[in-house]
C-alpha cells in the first residue's frame, strides 16, 4: 500500500510530461468536403474522410475545396473553411495554485469557432499582425490580403495590433479589422459576407 502511493508522483509526472510534449490527442479533425492535408512531425497525410486525432503542433492546410471541422476536447468547435492554414498549440500554464490550458492557433486564411467559457482554459487566434483573445464565444476570424478582420457572433472577443499593441472589444454582432500597417479599424456592424463558406 505504501509502496503504491509512492508511485503517484511519478505517474503524475509522466501524465504531465505527456500533455506538455503533445502525447495526448487534443480533439478531432473531421474532414466535411474537398482535400486536406495535415502535416505532422515532418510527414504530409492526406486528410480522408475518417476522424483523426489532433496533435499539438499539427499543421492543416485545405485545398480550394476543402473544409475541415476540428473538436476539441471540452467541446470547443472550430470550422476551417477552404485555402486555409492553421498550425494548433497547446501547453499547461501554472496559475497560482491551478493549471491553466492555453490553447492556440496561428492561422492564415478564414475559420469559425465557438469557444466555451471556462477558467481552465484560454484560447487564442494569431494571425500575421493580429493576436484575438476568446473568452467564450462564437467568432469569426479572417486572415485575407494582409489584413485581420474579427466579427463576433455570440459573446465578447479581445483583437490586438501586433504591431502598436492598440486593443479592441468586439460585441456580439459587431467586427472589426487591422489592416496592413498595425491600425486597428473602428467597429462597424456584422457583415453577413463573413458566413460565407461556413455551410458545412
Amino acid at each position: 500500500w505504501i509502496n503504491a502511493l509512492g508511485w503517484i508522483p511519478i505517474i503524475l509526472l509522466m501524465i504531465n510530461s505527456s500533455i506538455s510534449f503533445g502525447q495526448f490527442t487534443s480533439g478531432s479533425i473531421i474532414p466535411r468536403v474537398g482535400k486536406s492535408i495535415l502535416e505532422r512531425n515532418g510527414e504530409k497525410i492526406i486528410l480522408s474522410k475518417n476522424k483523426t486525432k489532433l496533435l499539438k503542433d499539427d499543421v492543416i492546410r485545405t485545398s480550394d475545396n476543402g473544409k475541415i471541422e476540428i473538436i476539441l476536447f471540452g467541446g470547443d468547435k472550430i470550422d476551417i473553411t477552404q485555402n486555409s492554414e492553421i498550425l494548433y498549440s497547446e501547453i499547461i500554464e501554472p496559475k497560482g495554485l491551478a493549471k491553466i490550458l492555453n490553447r492556440s492557433i496561428q492561422l492564415k486564411g478564414r475559420l469559425l469557432s465557438k469557444v466555451q467559457k471556462n477558467p481552465a482554459r484560454k484560447f487564442t487566434v494569431r494571425t500575421v499582425n493580429a493576436i484575438i483573445a476568446v473568452k467564450g464565444t462564437e467568432y469569426i476570424v479572417e486572415y485575407l490580403k494582409e489584413t485581420t478582420r474579427v466579427g463576433t457572433i455570440v459573446g465578447i472577443v479581445s483583437m490586438s495590433s501586433i504591431q502598436n499593441k492598440e486593443s479592441i472589444d468586439i460585441d456580439s454582432g459587431k467586427m472589426s479589422s487591422v489592416d496592413s500597417d498595425g491600425t486597428v479599424l473602428p467597429i462597424t456592424a456584422f457583415s453577413g459576407d463573413m458566413m460565407r463558406d461556413f455551410e458545412f
